[in-house]
């Protein structure tokens, strides 16, 4: 990555769209953090190069493209100082194919990098929620969401083995906001004590 190290400690925080994650991050008490959307980041990648792409559609795009400008927000985090907490997507899917929203050869290049949390659900209760979102195009499909949280599960597990770092599940499950808010608390304070 180049240049001085940053003096950060960073954590990845995943989930599918519609699991609640930016929800429940809003009911942490984050002032100790710096907070960084990936997806938000990633726009502001895209608009410097003089692209005005909706996010939705980017999700559409080659592999490449996708992991590259994931890479280049990665690179961007790792600059920073401070105790960061990077919500993003583990994987991407459009029709068949799911791209990985964590691009590995950057992510172990990240000496900051301290812990996985992911955020889970029903597929049921996933489906609800992305329902009542009308502004954004998402499957509703229950089987379709289970096997992206398996594609991502898979993923986190090997990241979380060959990175030496641990991983936090977390189960928001419907009405009981507060236990999962408190669990994701607890793996945080855990995470950024090292």
């Amino acid at each position: 990555m180049g240049g001085a190290l940053a003096d950060n400690r960073i954590v990845i925080l995943g989930g599918l769209s519609g699991v609640g994650k930016s929800t429940l991050l809003k009911s942490v008490d984050t002032s100790k953090y710096m907070i960084k959307n990936l997806g938000d980041m990633i726009e502001q990648i895209v608009e410097e190069v003089g692209h005005n792409e909706d996010r939705d559609d980017f999700k559409k795009q080659k592999s490449g493209t996708v992991m590259g400008r994931a890479a280049e927000a990665f690179r961007r985090v790792s600059a920073m100082n401070g105790d960061i907490i990077v919500d993003t997507h583990v994987s991407l899917k459009n029709g068949p194919r799911y791209t990985p929203g964590l691009p590995l050869n950057t992510l172990r290049l990240i000496p900051g990098l301290k812990g996985l949390i992911y955020i889970v659900a029903s597929p049921q209760e996933i489906s609800g929620r992305r329902a009542k979102d009308t502004a954004r195009h998402r499957d509703t499909e229950e089987d379709t969401i289970q096997k992206q949280m398996d594609m991502d599960m898979a993923t986190l597990s090997f990241y979380s083995s060959y990175l030496n770092i641990s991983l936090y599940i977390i189960n928001n499950r419907e009405g009981r906001k507060e236990q999962a808010t408190a669990e994701l608390a607890s793996a945080l304070s855990d995470v950024f004590s090292d």
